[in-house]
């Protein structure tokens, strides 16, 4: 054992006190391996000391100052400081001056971190080496100026993102045997870490390894999301590099014979191995693989390991085209895209993420590095319990065989977690159709342009895709995403006429093209549902969607939608809650139960959804509509029309300007109310407003006629809000007027003024828990 007294003149500042027990309890809570152990503390006779190991060995600093330390061996000593740091992080502890200093190296080879968040007033410093003052207060700088991170330099509030910038600098010495941020003095070492990059690794002199290298560039980036996640992320990347990383980048100077000979003995032993391999790979007694008890995973926002921040497209891109493999995969809860996209950047673990998405049992975390016409994919599969590495591999093609790799990855998956696929799922995993690189760009482009929802960006989407069509006539996937992004103009932007039959054609294309395209399937049965109003085939669509993609959330909320239509409000549920399943960090769900609901009368349960749907987006503004409607229809009008208003802020479309002219009017607020009707005709001069809109204001001012008028009108447009004439609540005052049975029959269904009105629902019904909450409480206090 052995003892660390706080210094007399710390011990009488009461802050300075307060600060090292405070700390002191939280580092004690810490019982990790490569973390100097406290086992107790106080003060006595008013000094204050630590019990804690005694150590044999050396610091870092010490070891670094007879020379830089071999690649392997920086990387072996690199995972078991990251592995230290991920379970400090863990708890909410950032270290803030993590230096060689601070790391020791004991005899049995074991590193250990040291001073793990304990404040110091001041230090011993070298020229090279200054110390400023250090504080956990926000807003006030801490570390040592080599080793820290730009948010330091600037006194911004710190993440665990700092400690990851500080182990950048502390590797790249290790393995250069030089500094990466150094100057003559405080304040230009201070300039150099805010704006100046370090030279290459590769470019010192220095015995080292291109994936190493790339991985302290990742830790030195100058903003905090462009680095790893998380330190288990860094710790999992560079155990992949130490079992995968077969040779050296040697940098000396060298004879051009020299190099000659290198490449041919590296040559040599490449073919040595991959001929092992093969033999290895070939035996008839090779051990079957793994096994663990998974039935659920989420695929990470891959990382954009090419260098270039304007690629993210491309690696975003990646990402989802995987998930869509797994998810051809019907054994696996596979998260949709839009739950994982709110992941990218946040820092959280494994463990908390797992929570927020229902407890899933794996991740499939990695990186993406496109260099010209290559594309290369790292991938591996780790198991939440004891976030222990299941599997890694790395995966490299010409980007046109890019399927066809994003399948080989799903079927290691599978694989590894010991399922079987079925014969259908094997051949749509076997990709053998190459597509033209430019049109997959194209593709991507188009994909990342969609995914942001806005009418501007919607067209550029539109745009995208027509070009990888024109360069890649046969790119199915190009037609159908082109189908969504027109099906994304329709009624709020562009009149359906216009827009649907486009979506349409792009959407039997792709068909024709690929008819096990999950996603071409869903496109062509929402057109079926919303503007053709053929009830038979948007059914038979949506449930030929699910046949070949159990989880894809978006066919569950379409034949939920079908099912509400037909009155079926138990399956429109039922299938409300798969989506759930597979999407339960996205608000879209949220939004059809407060749908559902509304129509059938639950108005209870409408509010409590949108309160839940606006608990995990408040800047959607769906659920603030939903939100309103619900408490319009209990006569909770001032906070109806409040929650309209914040829809309007948000987004502010005919939809919402509608709706809120409608609880105007059922709220006696008639000036109002007409005030609204004005706007939408002002609206309606320079952009679509569907006939609808004008005719749900008119029923609650009583105004039938016009109300019928707007109606009538609507079924010309073919609007995508007649199919819910049936089952509209706000239709009641006119259900027994003969010209509501017109309506009705106008798009295609039987006559029925039947109210979808469910019993009150009981306290025990109302179940808050059916979504995910986000993390509200207070962040640990450093």
């Amino acid at each position: 054992m052995a003892i660390k007294v706080l210094p007399a003149r710390l011990s009488r500042d009461p802050d300075a006190l307060a600060r090292f027990e405070r700390e002191a309890k939280a580092i004690a809570t810490l019982s990790h391996p490569n973390i100097l152990t406290i086992h107790d503390f106080g003060t006595q006779d008013r000094i204050s000391y630590l019990v804690m190991d005694l150590l044999e060995g050396e610091t870092m600093r010490e070891r670094l100052q007879r020379s830089a330390i071999p690649w392997r061996k920086t990387v072996e000593i690199g995972i078991g400081i990251a592995d230290g740091l991920a379970a400090a992080h863990e708890k909410g502890i950032i270290h803030r001056d993590l230096k060689p200093e601070n790391l020791f190296l004991e005899s049995s080879g074991v590193v250990r971190i040291l001073d793990f968040g304990l404040a110091k007033s001041e230090q011993t410093a070298t020229r090279t080496d200054r110390t400023v003052t250090l504080d956990t207060r926000p807003g006030t700088v801490m570390g040592t100026v080599n080793y820290m991170s730009p948010e330091q330099v600037r006194g911004e509030p710190l993440d665990a993102r700092t400690d990851i910038f500080s182990f950048g600098c502390v590797l790249y010495e290790m393995v250069t045997g030089g500094k990466a941020f150094s100057a003559d003095t405080s304040p230009e070492t201070l300039t150099a870490v805010l704006n100046h990059h370090p030279p290459e690794p590769a470019d010192t002199g220095a015995t080292t390894c291109p994936d190493l290298d790339q991985l302290i560039n990742r830790c030195l980036e100058k903003k905090p999301p462009q680095r790893f996640h998380s330190s288990n992320d860094l710790a999992f990347t560079l155990r992949n590099i130490l079992s995968h990383s077969g040779t050296t980048k040697v940098l000396q100077a060298q004879g051009a014979g020299h190099v000659r000979t290198l490449a041919i003995v590296l040559s040599i032993a490449v073919l040595f191995t991959m001929a092992g391999f093969a033999y290895l790979l070939t035996r008839q007694d090779s051990p079957a693989p793994r096994t663990v008890a998974i039935s659920s995973l989420a695929v990470l926002p891959l990382e954009n390991r090419s260098g270039d921040p304007d690629q993210e497209y491309f690696t975003d891109g990646m990402t989802e085209e995987l998930i869509t493999a797994l998810g051809k995969i019907g054994a696996l809860r596979v998260i949709s895209p839009t739950s994982i996209w709110k992941y990218k950047g946040t820092g959280k673990t494994l463990s908390q993420i797992s929570r927020e998405l229902n407890a899933i049992d794996a991740f499939v975390t990695g990186s993406v590095a496109q260099i010209g016409s290559r594309v290369r994919i790292t991938a591996r599969l780790v198991q939440v319990s004891g976030e222990r590495i299941l599997w890694t591999e790395s995966y490299e093609r010409d980007v046109k065989d890019v399927f066809a790799l994003q399948g080989e990855v799903a079927r290691a998956v599978a694989e590894q977690i010991g399922i079987t696929l079925t014969p259908q799922e094997d051949s749509r995993l076997t990709v053998t159709d190459a597509v033209r690189p430019d049109a997959f760009d194209a593709y991507l482009k188009g994909r990342h342009y969609l995914r942001r929802g806005t009418v501007e960006s919607s067209q550029v989407a539109v745009e995208r895709f027509e070009k990888a069509i024109q360069l890649d006539p046969a790119f199915a996937l190009a037609h159908a995403a082109q189908s969504d992004a027109y099906r994304s103009l329709e009624t709020y932007f562009l009149p359906p006429k216009e827009i649907m039959p486009q979506a349409r054609k792009a959407a039997l294309k792709a068909l024709e093209l690929d008819d096990t395209l999950a996603e071409a399937h869903t496109s062509l049965a929402f057109v079926m549902l919303n503007f053709d109003w053929d009830w038979e085939a948007a059914e038979r669509g949506f449930k030929r969607a699910l046949s070949l993609e159990p989880g894809l959330a978006e066919a569950h909320l379409g034949y939920a939608r079908y099912l509400l239509v037909m009155g079926r409000i138990d399956e429109a549920e039922a299938h409300l809650n798969s989506a759930r399943e597979y999407d339960p960090a996205s608000v879209l769900f949220a939004e059809e139960y407060g749908l559902v609901y509304f129509m059938s009368s639950q108005y209870d349960k409408t509010v409590q959804y949108a309160r839940r749907a606006i608990q995990i987006d408040p800047e959607q503004w769906k659920p603030h509509k939903f939100l309103g409607l619900g408490l319009s229809a209990k006569g909770e009008f001032t906070e109806a029309i409040a929650e309209l208003q914040t829809a309007m802020r948000l987004n502010p479309n005919p939809a919402v300007l509608a709706s809120l002219g409608g609880v105007y009017a059922t709220a006696n607020m008639q000036k109002e109310a007409r005030q609204v009707l004005r706007d939408l005709e002002e609206l309606s001069k320079t952009k679509y407003v569907c006939s609808y809109r004008w005719g749900i204001i008119h029923i609650e001012l009583g105004e039938y006629d016009k109300a019928f008028e707007r109606f009538a009108n609507a079924c010309d447009e073919r609007s995508e809000c007649m199919p819910f004439v049936k089952v509209d609540p706000r239709f009641d005052p006119i259900r027994d007027d003969p010209r509501f049975d017109e309506l009705v029959e106008c798009v295609g269904l039987e006559p029925d003024r039947r109210i979808l009105t469910a019993d009150p629902p009981t306290p025990d019904e109302i179940v808050l828990a059916v979504l995910p909450f986000e993390d509200t409480s207070p962040e640990p206090q450093e």
